[in-house]
């Protein structure tokens, strides 16, 4: 009875413990969003940015990593080419000494041939047929 009492006479003085919950609900509820959007949401950012920023810094050191791999292997492959040409140039040399002594060997052959021809007056003379 007592109970049945207090809550008629306590409804009289005070507000209702329904409207105490609400208020107390809408007032965590606006610290809450108060303290997310003033503390949480902007620490969040900046540490979304300095994350940011340190991927950034670690993309641009495997890049020149990279960039100085690279550099040094073509570097490399351009010296190699080098020396190759160089070599390939001694061939060609080689070769062109090759085929003038062959021309002239040819020539002094042919020059031979036509001095036997004209001393022997040997005109049916075939000099890559065995007589």
């Amino acid at each position: 009875m007592g109970g049945i009492a207090g809550y008629f006479i306590g409804s009289l003085f005070g507000p209702s413990l329904q409207e105490v919950q609400k208020k107390a609900y809408s007032t965590i509820s606006d610290l809450i969003d108060d303290f997310l959007f003033t503390k949480v949401y902007p620490d969040i950012k900046e540490m979304i940015l300095s994350k940011q920023n340190e991927l950034d810094e670690i993309v641009m050191k495997v890049i020149k990593e990279y960039l100085k791999r690279y550099e040094t292997i073509v570097n490399d492959l351009i010296n190699e080419h080098k020396e190759n040409e160089k070599l390939l140039e001694v061939y060609i040399r080689s070769s062109d000494y090759i085929i003038k002594d062959l021309k002239d060997r040819i020539a002094s052959m042919e020059e031979l041939h036509r001095n036997l021809l004209n001393t022997n007056n040997l005109s049916e003379v075939n000099p890559y047929k065995n007589n």
